[in-house]
């Protein structure tokens, strides 16, 4: 299935599942062989794969080019990080190159072959998935890339013939089936399983197991089955809590990672509501608490931060309606994609209710999947409608094709004298129009209630070419999308003109600030009242003036220290305002506190600039502006005026952040100027240690303290044709090194060359320590 367009990983877990389900429902005994295929790309026989192509109908010149493109290519072994010498091989595909994966599916589709064979002449019997009364369909066997998974019953007989073909294949392809790690599953109850497996080869294993990353042969239901999902949500925690991060930047890792771990197994598994919780205690406790151990206020209900940033959330994926979305997902490509084996399997074990879906499935949770997918239908349903084309798959009473609705609801006093009401489109309509029989003659009262019917339904322009479609409304061109599906199903994503969402999160500024001004936009600061709404026990005085108790919007807004502030800011602007009750209505007045659109940008800064000064009164921190810089990214129209506002000075980019390079280009020189001279220097320190201690050893024979230097170090160090000791100067810089140190040294100011000098390295190692 790998490779193939139009097929998705997730397809292969489901018709496995669907697959083992049938097989237990059965109670017949059967064996699931999951094979390991030892480096698939290297052993690639090239005489075979040019045989495939042939077979498959490629022309001589494309062989030719195919040919040339795999047998030319030369590899080399590096020896100390040097090539050592070309060589070519004879066989094997290069890992990474973009041709590879077509060319290795073309080399597993004969072992496709074989099987498929063997299967029409009986000899292997896979697991049928039809339901009872109903023609056989089998499921012999299921490829994804070099991941192969084989079906069949608990006969010897059946798995001899197995082995041959694998030996054949084997044989003719290069590849080779890794027995020590292929393993055998028994489906019910299976007696003879150890004589089956010294057969083939393989170890026997126990359901359920892993396969492609998902579950297979476990309840769906089951919440054993997400247990590693939790693992991995708690491996994240344990690296992050190691570093102080703010909230905003705690925000960002869980809209980015946290949420994105489950969405694999989502997309095919509900998720239990056991999981659930487990999974949002994670995400919560470490939004408000990060790396304490103790525990902290959680401000703002769970339910209100996974609401959207337009509706005063944090944008946290609520996970019960994130499931959903991507079960809903496999309804809408089930009634769209009539040619996928997946959906061959699921409309042959599960019987059709009309065009678009199976029946409503009632037997027991099991394996099966498709139980827990089914049951969203109808929210499927009400949110879609059917897009005709040629007309065979939309009914033309019970399906919603006409935009004022179902045409049952609409007329249902029509609906019941008409004959056939499972027709379809194309059953009724013909060039000439539509053609309704009636079970009886019309009376007179209800000819005026047909004449409006046909009024409705002659807005119909006729069939067209192509086949009906399941058309999604929430999407302009009809495709289903899980982020607009989640929307629609959010009843509180309904937004708030209300809340100022634009000014907190549209604005450029740090996440970690757009939090803050959240929070106080939430009333959710730690300020005293909520402190002891948490069941502290304070006198709730204002910090400031003392006169009143202790809030949010007190706090920001009404106390007379902070409106005194607030009164200069808006007089620099020339602006009268009465202040609001609260901080998210002043957020929102903002906008209108005459203020020209054309400052947007000065106008966000502005109120970024009042809201940072604020927390400078209230703790007692200061802001140094003076080195705070403003970096502008492409052309910003009056970044001097921006700059003025917010008291800070412009910098590039590229700049520096943490020490290393921000905004520059990966391969320029630039960003390593002061590197050399760093070297230098630190060569410098070391050389003077060095020189120290060779003074000391002549002087002092090593002992500690300070001793009497009899003769200048300078004289020392000169030649002893000029009367010294000919002692060789060290220093002070990378230059003297070049008479010193008997290797090459060609590039003496380039960092790259300090890693050809082991020995001096060592030495000034040992110095340092």
């Amino acid at each position: 299935m790998a490779f193939v367009k139009g097929r998705q990983i997730m397809d292969a877990v489901l018709i496995a599942n669907e697959a083992v389900d049938s097989r237990n429902n059965q109670k017949k005994p059967g064996v699931l062989c999951k094979l390991d295929i030892e480096k698939a790309y290297d052993h690639v026989s090239w005489k075979y794969l040019m045989k495939m192509l042939n077979l498959i109908g490629f022309g001589q010149k494309w062989l030719n080019w195919i040919k040339f493109c795999i047998s030319t290519v030369r590899f080399s072994v590096l020896i100390n990080g040097n090539p050592a010498g070309f060589f070519q091989t004879q066989r094997g595909l290069r890992q990474g190159d973009p041709l590879s994966p077509f060319l290795f599916l073309i080399t597993i589709e004969g072992l496709n072959n074989m099987i498929k064979a063997a299967n029409l002449r009986g000899w292997i019997r896979g697991f049928d998935v039809a339901r009872e009364g109903t023609e056989r369909l089998e499921v012999t066997h299921l490829q994804y890339a070099d991941d192969t998974l084989i079906f069949c019953d608990a006969e010897e007989e059946q798995l001899k013939y197995l082995r041959v073909i694998l030996v054949l294949f084997e044989g003719i392809s290069g590849l080779h089936i890794n027995w020590r790690k292929s393993m055998m599953y028994p489906i019910n109850q299976v007696n003879n399983m150890s004589c089956l497996a010294s057969i083939l080869g393989g170890k026997i294993g126990v359901l359920p197991t892993i396969y492609l990353g998902m579950p297979l042969g476990a309840k769906s239901k089951s919440i054993d089955i997400w247990n590693s999902v939790i693992e991995k949500c708690e491996k994240k925690l344990a690296k992050w809590k190691s570093q102080y991060l703010s909230k905003g930047g705690r925000l960002t890792l869980i809209n980015s990672v946290l949420d994105a771990l489950p969405t694999y197994m989502m997309s095919l598994f509900p998720i239990p509501p056991g999981v659930i919780k487990r999974l949002d205690r994670i995400r919560r406790n470490f939004l408000w608490q990060g790396n304490k151990e103790k525990k902290s206020f959680h401000l703002v209900k769970w339910e209100e931060v996974m609401k959207s940033k337009e509706n005063g959330g944090l944008g946290i994926k609520n996970l019960k309606l994130q499931s959903k979305a991507l079960s809903m997902k496999w309804l809408w490509k089930y009634a769209n994609n009539n040619q996928m084996l997946w959906r061959e399997v699921i409309g042959a074990k599960y019987e059709k209710e009309d065009n678009w879906i199976t029946k409503e499935v009632t037997t027991p949770y099991g394996v099966s999947l498709w139980r827990s997918i089914r049951s969203l239908w109808n929210e499927v349903k009400s949110n879609s409608k059917a897009k005709v084309m040629d007309g065979n798959k939309t009914r033309f009473w019970k399906d919603i094709w006409h935009e004022k609705g179902n045409m049952e609801d609409l007329f249902p006093d029509i609906y019941n004298l008409i004959m056939f009401q499972q027709s379809t489109i194309a059953d009724l309509w013909s060039p000439q129009g539509w053609n309704f029989i009636f079970r009886r003659n019309l009376n007179d009262w209800e000819i005026v209630r047909v004449a409006e019917f046909l009024n409705t339904v002659n807005t119909f322009t006729g069939l067209q070419p192509g086949e009906d479609k399941l058309w999604w409304t929430g999407d302009d061109k009809g495709v289903f999308k899980v982020n607009k599906s989640y929307k629609l199903m959010d009843q509180t994503d309904q937004q708030c003109s209300s809340w100022p969402w634009k000014q907190i999160w549209k604005s450029r500024i740090p996440h970690k600030v757009s939090f803050f001004v959240w929070s106080m936009a939430k009333e959710a600061v730690l300020t005293q009242d909520n402190v002891m709404k948490k069941g502290r026990t304070l006198c709730s005085r204002c910090f400031l003036c003392g006169e009143t108790s202790e809030t949010v919007n007190h706090l920001f807004l009404h106390c007379k220290y902070t409106h005194h502030l607030w009164r200069i800011f808006l007089s620099l602007k020339g602006i009268s305002w009465t202040m609001p009750r609260k901080v998210a209505e002043a957020l929102l007045c903002w906008e209108e506190a005459g203020v020209h659109a054309k400052d947007k940008e000065a106008k966000q800064l502005n109120y970024i600039r009042l809201i940072l000064i604020l927390p400078e009164a209230v703790s007692g921190l200061k802001v140094n502006w003076g080195k705070n810089s403003l970096i502008p990214f492409k052309d910003v129209r009056q970044i001097l005026r921006l700059a003025n506002i917010l008291g800070c000075k412009i910098e590039g980019p590229p700049t520096t952040y943490l020490g290393m390079p921000s905004g520059s280009k990966q391969k320029t020189l630039e960003i390593w100027d002061g590197i050399p001279e760093k070297a230098e220097k630190k060569l410098a320190r070391c050389c003077q240690k060095l020189d120290r201690l060779t003074r000391n050893i002549l002087w002092q024979g090593g002992k500690e303290g300070k001793g009497n230097y009899l003769v200048k170090w300078n004289t020392v160090m000169l030649s002893k044709g000029r009367r010294a000791l000919g002692k060789a100067d060290n220093g002070p810089g990378l230059g003297s090194l070049d008479r010193e140190i008997p290797v090459r040294w060609s590039r003496t100011r380039s960092v790259a060359s300090l890693s050809h000098k082991p020995l001096w390295m060592g030495v000034w190692r040992s110095i340092r320590t």
